[in-house]
């Protein structure tokens, strides 16, 4: 089936769909303004629980429109997206921004500005975005970053410690470059799984009990 982004039968699809569709994947990027804008933004009034960025994308090149439609969605709880970042500090205040408003986010990091982040892991910022995502509204953050390191096996468990003494349902996944550290916490507390690929490590830590769809592999 296939609707012009400006067809009426594209309002009328969406009508019929409204309370059964819950997850919308937005498969290309166009400027703001366009018909193609007008049709995201219109799917997003519906009642959808999970948005779906399936383009590859520079995160701070995201539209302030398209981030305000994506968050201002009541019924949103994941949010999935592949991303590049140069500007670290734009990138900052845009994931924080979203992860305020929804319960789960999955980040698959690409091409990132390698120079830029490692002087990032240096400074502790990635380390404090994860914490500091957490403390929002999110509960579960996944982020796939096997091209270039986010954490140290340090941080992880600095962060996994920190996650379980706030006493609140959590799943935190990442890739790790290097040998993970032992993470001694009691299982009744705490649930680790640790999968390596191809030289790294999948590091995933969950509260136990886990958040909804928490403490899954996500690649």
């Amino acid at each position: 089936m296939h609707f012009p982004y400006g067809s009426p039968n594209l309002d009328r699809l969406l009508e019929l769909l409204s309370t059964r569709v819950e997850t919308l994947s937005i498969g290309k990027h166009s400027k703001e303004g366009s018909p193609f804008f007008d049709a995201v933004f219109r799917m997003l009034k519906q009642r959808i629980k999970e948005v779906d960025l399936s383009w590859h994308i520079l995160i701070e090149e995201i539209t302030p429109e398209l981030l305000l439609a994506i968050i201002s969605n009541s019924s949103l709880e994941r949010l999935i997206c592949s991303m590049d970042i140069e500007n670290t500090f734009k990138a900052r205040s845009i994931l924080l921004g979203i992860t305020d408003r929804i319960d789960a986010i999955s980040i698959t990091i690409q091409c990132m500005n390698r120079q830029m982040l490692y002087g990032d892991i240096q400074s502790g910022n990635w380390f404090e975005w994860i914490l500091s995502m957490f403390e929002k509204r999110t509960s579960s953050v996944r982020i796939s970053n096997y091209k270039a390191p986010v954490c140290t096996p340090e941080e992880v468990r600095t962060i996994t410690e920190k996650l379980v003494a706030r006493g609140k349902p959590f799943n935190f996944q990442v890739w790790l470059h290097e040998k993970p550290v032992p993470i001694i916490i009691p299982k009744k507390l705490c649930r680790k799984k640790i999968h390596q690929l191809s030289g790294m490590w999948v590091m995933i830590v969950s509260s136990n009990p886990a958040p909804p769809g928490g403490a899954c592999l996500f690649i």
